[in-house]
């Protein structure tokens, strides 16, 4: 499973909303409210940036929970998430954005997510 299963972790955990884990408040990156927001062409760039927003987040509430994880295998373990590509398409209203996410094991593997 290794990296797949750290791909799946991670956009999870993005897409969650925060307050909605009742073991962890605060978990959750809040894509899914951000995207669910009606906005027009003018508002693109900012729904952009708080996906953004919502990548980092993620990325550092995965890396501190793994920390206190010392069984996960090093391929399922995050060591980074770099923003590879992130725009708005007015023509389609329609959000482009490519993850690449890294294992401690060195494996990596891009997210593409069309919204």
């Amino acid at each position: 499973m290794g990296i797949l299963k750290l791909v799946q972790k991670f956009l999870k955990i993005l897409f969650q909303t925060p307050g909605t884990d009742i073991f962890n408040k605060q978990l959750g990156g809040g894509a899914l409210n951000t995207i669910g927001q009606v906005f027009n062409a003018a508002d693109g760039n900012s729904i952009v940036s708080n996906l953004v927003i919502a990548i980092d987040t993620t990325t550092r509430q995965i890396i501190s929970l793994q920390s206190r994880d010392t069984s996960l295998p090093l391929d399922e373990r995050l060591l980074s998430a770099k923003i590879l590509r992130a725009g708005f398409n007015k023509e389609e209203s329609a959000i482009d954005i490519a993850v690449e996410i890294v294992s401690q094991a060195g494996k990596t593997a891009t997210a593409n997510l069309e919204i």
